[in-house]
This record gives structure tokens, sequence and C-alpha cells, in this order.
């Protein structure tokens, strides 16, 4: 498989092959791995590129209006979102089941202006670079290392090198802290 490189400011031309494949991608926090949400072939790669238990659901990454359609969200929820939050919500609609459990998916928004742009066409399915169990690849470098010809495309950018909070939002619970997650416990008001 031939692997397309290229930073996240030209990555929108290429959102057809992102459509159809599997991408690699800063997702803010850190680099991520993902696929269109409804590409299920793609998604079923990705767990096995990560040795992953199909059990264990993607998060989703995608615009706000993903969000609304398709989640039960409040005011709360998404400021949560606003702050970089994953957030775990009640589903609206049916979702493909590697982003869903228990009728609930975690979803996650971009503050990457390339990335965003490419989401309101096409959210993607989302979870850290590396083999299940392993510590998450954040160097360019060392993703193209280990994945140049198992992805599609690979896009390079920006990440704050840290994973996103995690928040249960109808237990109000965090599930992992990570990014912002100072700013995201005063907000719920946990410690």
């Amino acid at each position: 498989m031939k692997t397309l490189v290229c930073k996240s400011r030209d990555a929108r031309k290429h959102v057809v092959r992102i459509k159809n494949g599997i991408v690699i991608y800063p997702a803010d926090t850190i680099y991520g791995i993902g696929a269109y949400i409804y590409n299920a072939n793609s998604n079923k790669r990705i767990f096995e590129i990560k040795k992953r238990d199909t059990s264990q659901p993607l998060i989703v990454l995608c615009d706000i209006d993903f969000v609304i359609a398709n989640a039960y969200i409040d005011k709360t929820a998404r400021k949560l979102l606003e702050l970089g939050a994953t957030v775990i919500l009640k589903n609206k609609s049916i979702m493909p089941f590697y982003v869903s459990k228990n009728g609930k998916t975690a979803y996650r928004l971009a503050k990457d202006d390339y990335m965003s742009r490419i989401l309101k066409k096409i959210p993607l399915t989302s979870t850290s670079v590396n083999v299940s169990t392993k510590p998450p690849l954040n160097s360019i470098k060392e993703i193209i290392k280990h994945y140049l010809g198992f992805v599609d495309v690979i896009i390079s950018g920006k990440t704050n090198n840290i994973a996103s909070t995690i928040v249960d939002f109808e237990n109000k619970t965090i599930l992992r802290e990570g990014y912002n997650a100072e700013i995201i416990k005063s907000f719920l008001g946990v410690s």
C-alpha cells in the first residue's frame, strides 16, 4: 500500500483518500489513527493494526453539528467538548458498533482549523497511534517509520503531546485525566 504523507494544511486536498482508507492525523492532543466513521472495512483494519479488542469502542472526532445530530447534548456537555474533553454521551441514533457501547459514544471536537474543515465533511474514528497496551507514538518521524505502507494517509501537524481527558457525562466522572484536566475538573466541580 502506498501511503500519502502531507501537512495538515494540505490534507483537505485528500478528503476522498481519507474517506476511503485509514488516516493518522494530529488530533490536537496526540496523534490519532482513524477512518471515516461509516467505513466499516477501514475501521476493522484499525482494530487489526492496533491489536485492539473490538469490545473497546473508538472515539468519534467530529464537529459540533455531528454531535448534536447523533447524541443527547446539553450546555454542560457542549462546554466540556469545547474545553477539549472526550465526552461519553447517550446516542439519539444507532451508531456503528465500533464506536458505541451500551448506547453511548465518546465524542471529541478538533481544535485545529485544518482538521476541523475535514471533520465537517467526514467525521473520523479516533484512537491513539500505537499497538494496544504500548505507549502512544507522538513523533511524526516514528509514526512514518512504523506505519508507512500500513495506512493510506499520514498528516503531520502540531499536537499537545498529552491524551484527552475522558468524561462519562451521565455520571459526571472523569475516566482518564489528560489534556486540560484541571480546568475540566474545576468546571465539573470534582477533585
